[in-house]
């Protein structure tokens, strides 16, 4: 039998699955078998790590396919666009996905420089390229790459100090803010220890870490209730338009808003 090895640093950018998803998983292949190959590069499990562990628990037969890559970060960059592919993700986890695969380019093109000081004349165009075609390939703006790249930082960093707690916020049972990850993403080791414990033991959203709290609930609130009177506003305004703009006009405007709405939701 083929001998496949675990990296950690592969797993780690695979989501966790909670216990209900999981054993419905294992359920599932109990009563169908494993019918996705797993992923393979030199042996290396790169895609399928669930099924490949409940498969070994109860001895179900599976299949592999071997993909061949020229380094390791073209193999992190194809798991993240193999994450970002699936439909089922939320926001926050394909802006973490676009972030980390901006980083991984930005990782795999500075690998190749002799010099500090030639990576920098260089760095600038590069990134700002790049940054440009992966708006493109994901549809969003090159502020919202920055942004993401931002934001994967922070969940990289807190999670090498708990894998548990980047991905309870990935997975939305620990709620916080873009503008908040921004802080840990510049924050010092002790500070993101402290929120990575906070987040394990429960006491995040309690406890007065500087990062959530009550007081950003009833800010919620309040908010939510501002945006429904624009909303309630916004739709009379246009009823009124109706009168004097055909459908196409309106249509062609409101995807204008629309958009600004969505950068406006992105930068936050």
């Amino acid at each position: 039998m083929q001998e496949i090895k675990l990296d950690k640093d592969f797993q780690f950018l695979l989501p966790v699955l909670d216990e209900e998803t999981f054993a419905g998983m294992e359920a599932d292949l109990l009563e169908s078998g494993v019918r996705d190959a797993l992923v393979l590069w030199e042996n290396i499990l790169i895609d399928g790590y669930n099924r490949y562990t409940i498969a070994k628990k109860h001895g179900l037969e599976f299949k592999t396919v071997s993909l061949e890559f020229g380094s390791r970060e073209e193999v992190k960059m194809w798991i993240i666009k193999n994450q970002v592919r699936r439909r089922n993700l939320t926001q926050l986890q394909l802006s973490y996905f676009r972030g980390l695969h901006y980083n991984s380019e930005k990782q795999l093109r500075g690998g190749d420089r002799v010099s500090q000081e030639k990576a920098k004349a260089q760095s600038e165009p590069l990134l700002g390229s790049t940054a440009n075609r992966l708006a493109g390939e994901y549809n969003v703006s090159r502020n919202t790459i920055k942004r993401d790249a931002n934001l994967a930082t922070a969940l990289v960093k807190l999670g090498e100090v708990s894998p548990d707690a980047k991905w309870s916020i990935l997975n939305g049972e620990t709620k916080i803010t873009k503008g908040k990850l921004k802080e840990l993403a510049s924050g010092t080791d002790e500070y993101i220890a402290e929120v990575a414990t906070n987040i394990d033991n429960g006491t995040f959203t309690t406890k007065s870490t500087g990062i959530s709290g009550d007081s950003d609930l009833s800010e919620l609130l309040s908010l939510e209730q501002m945006f429904s009177r624009i909303s309630n506003m916004f739709r009379t305004e246009v009823e009124n338009l109706k009168k004097n703009y055909s459908s196409a006009e309106l249509k062609s405007a409101l995807r204008q808003h629309i958009n600004a709405l969505e950068e406006m939701y992105s930068s936050m």
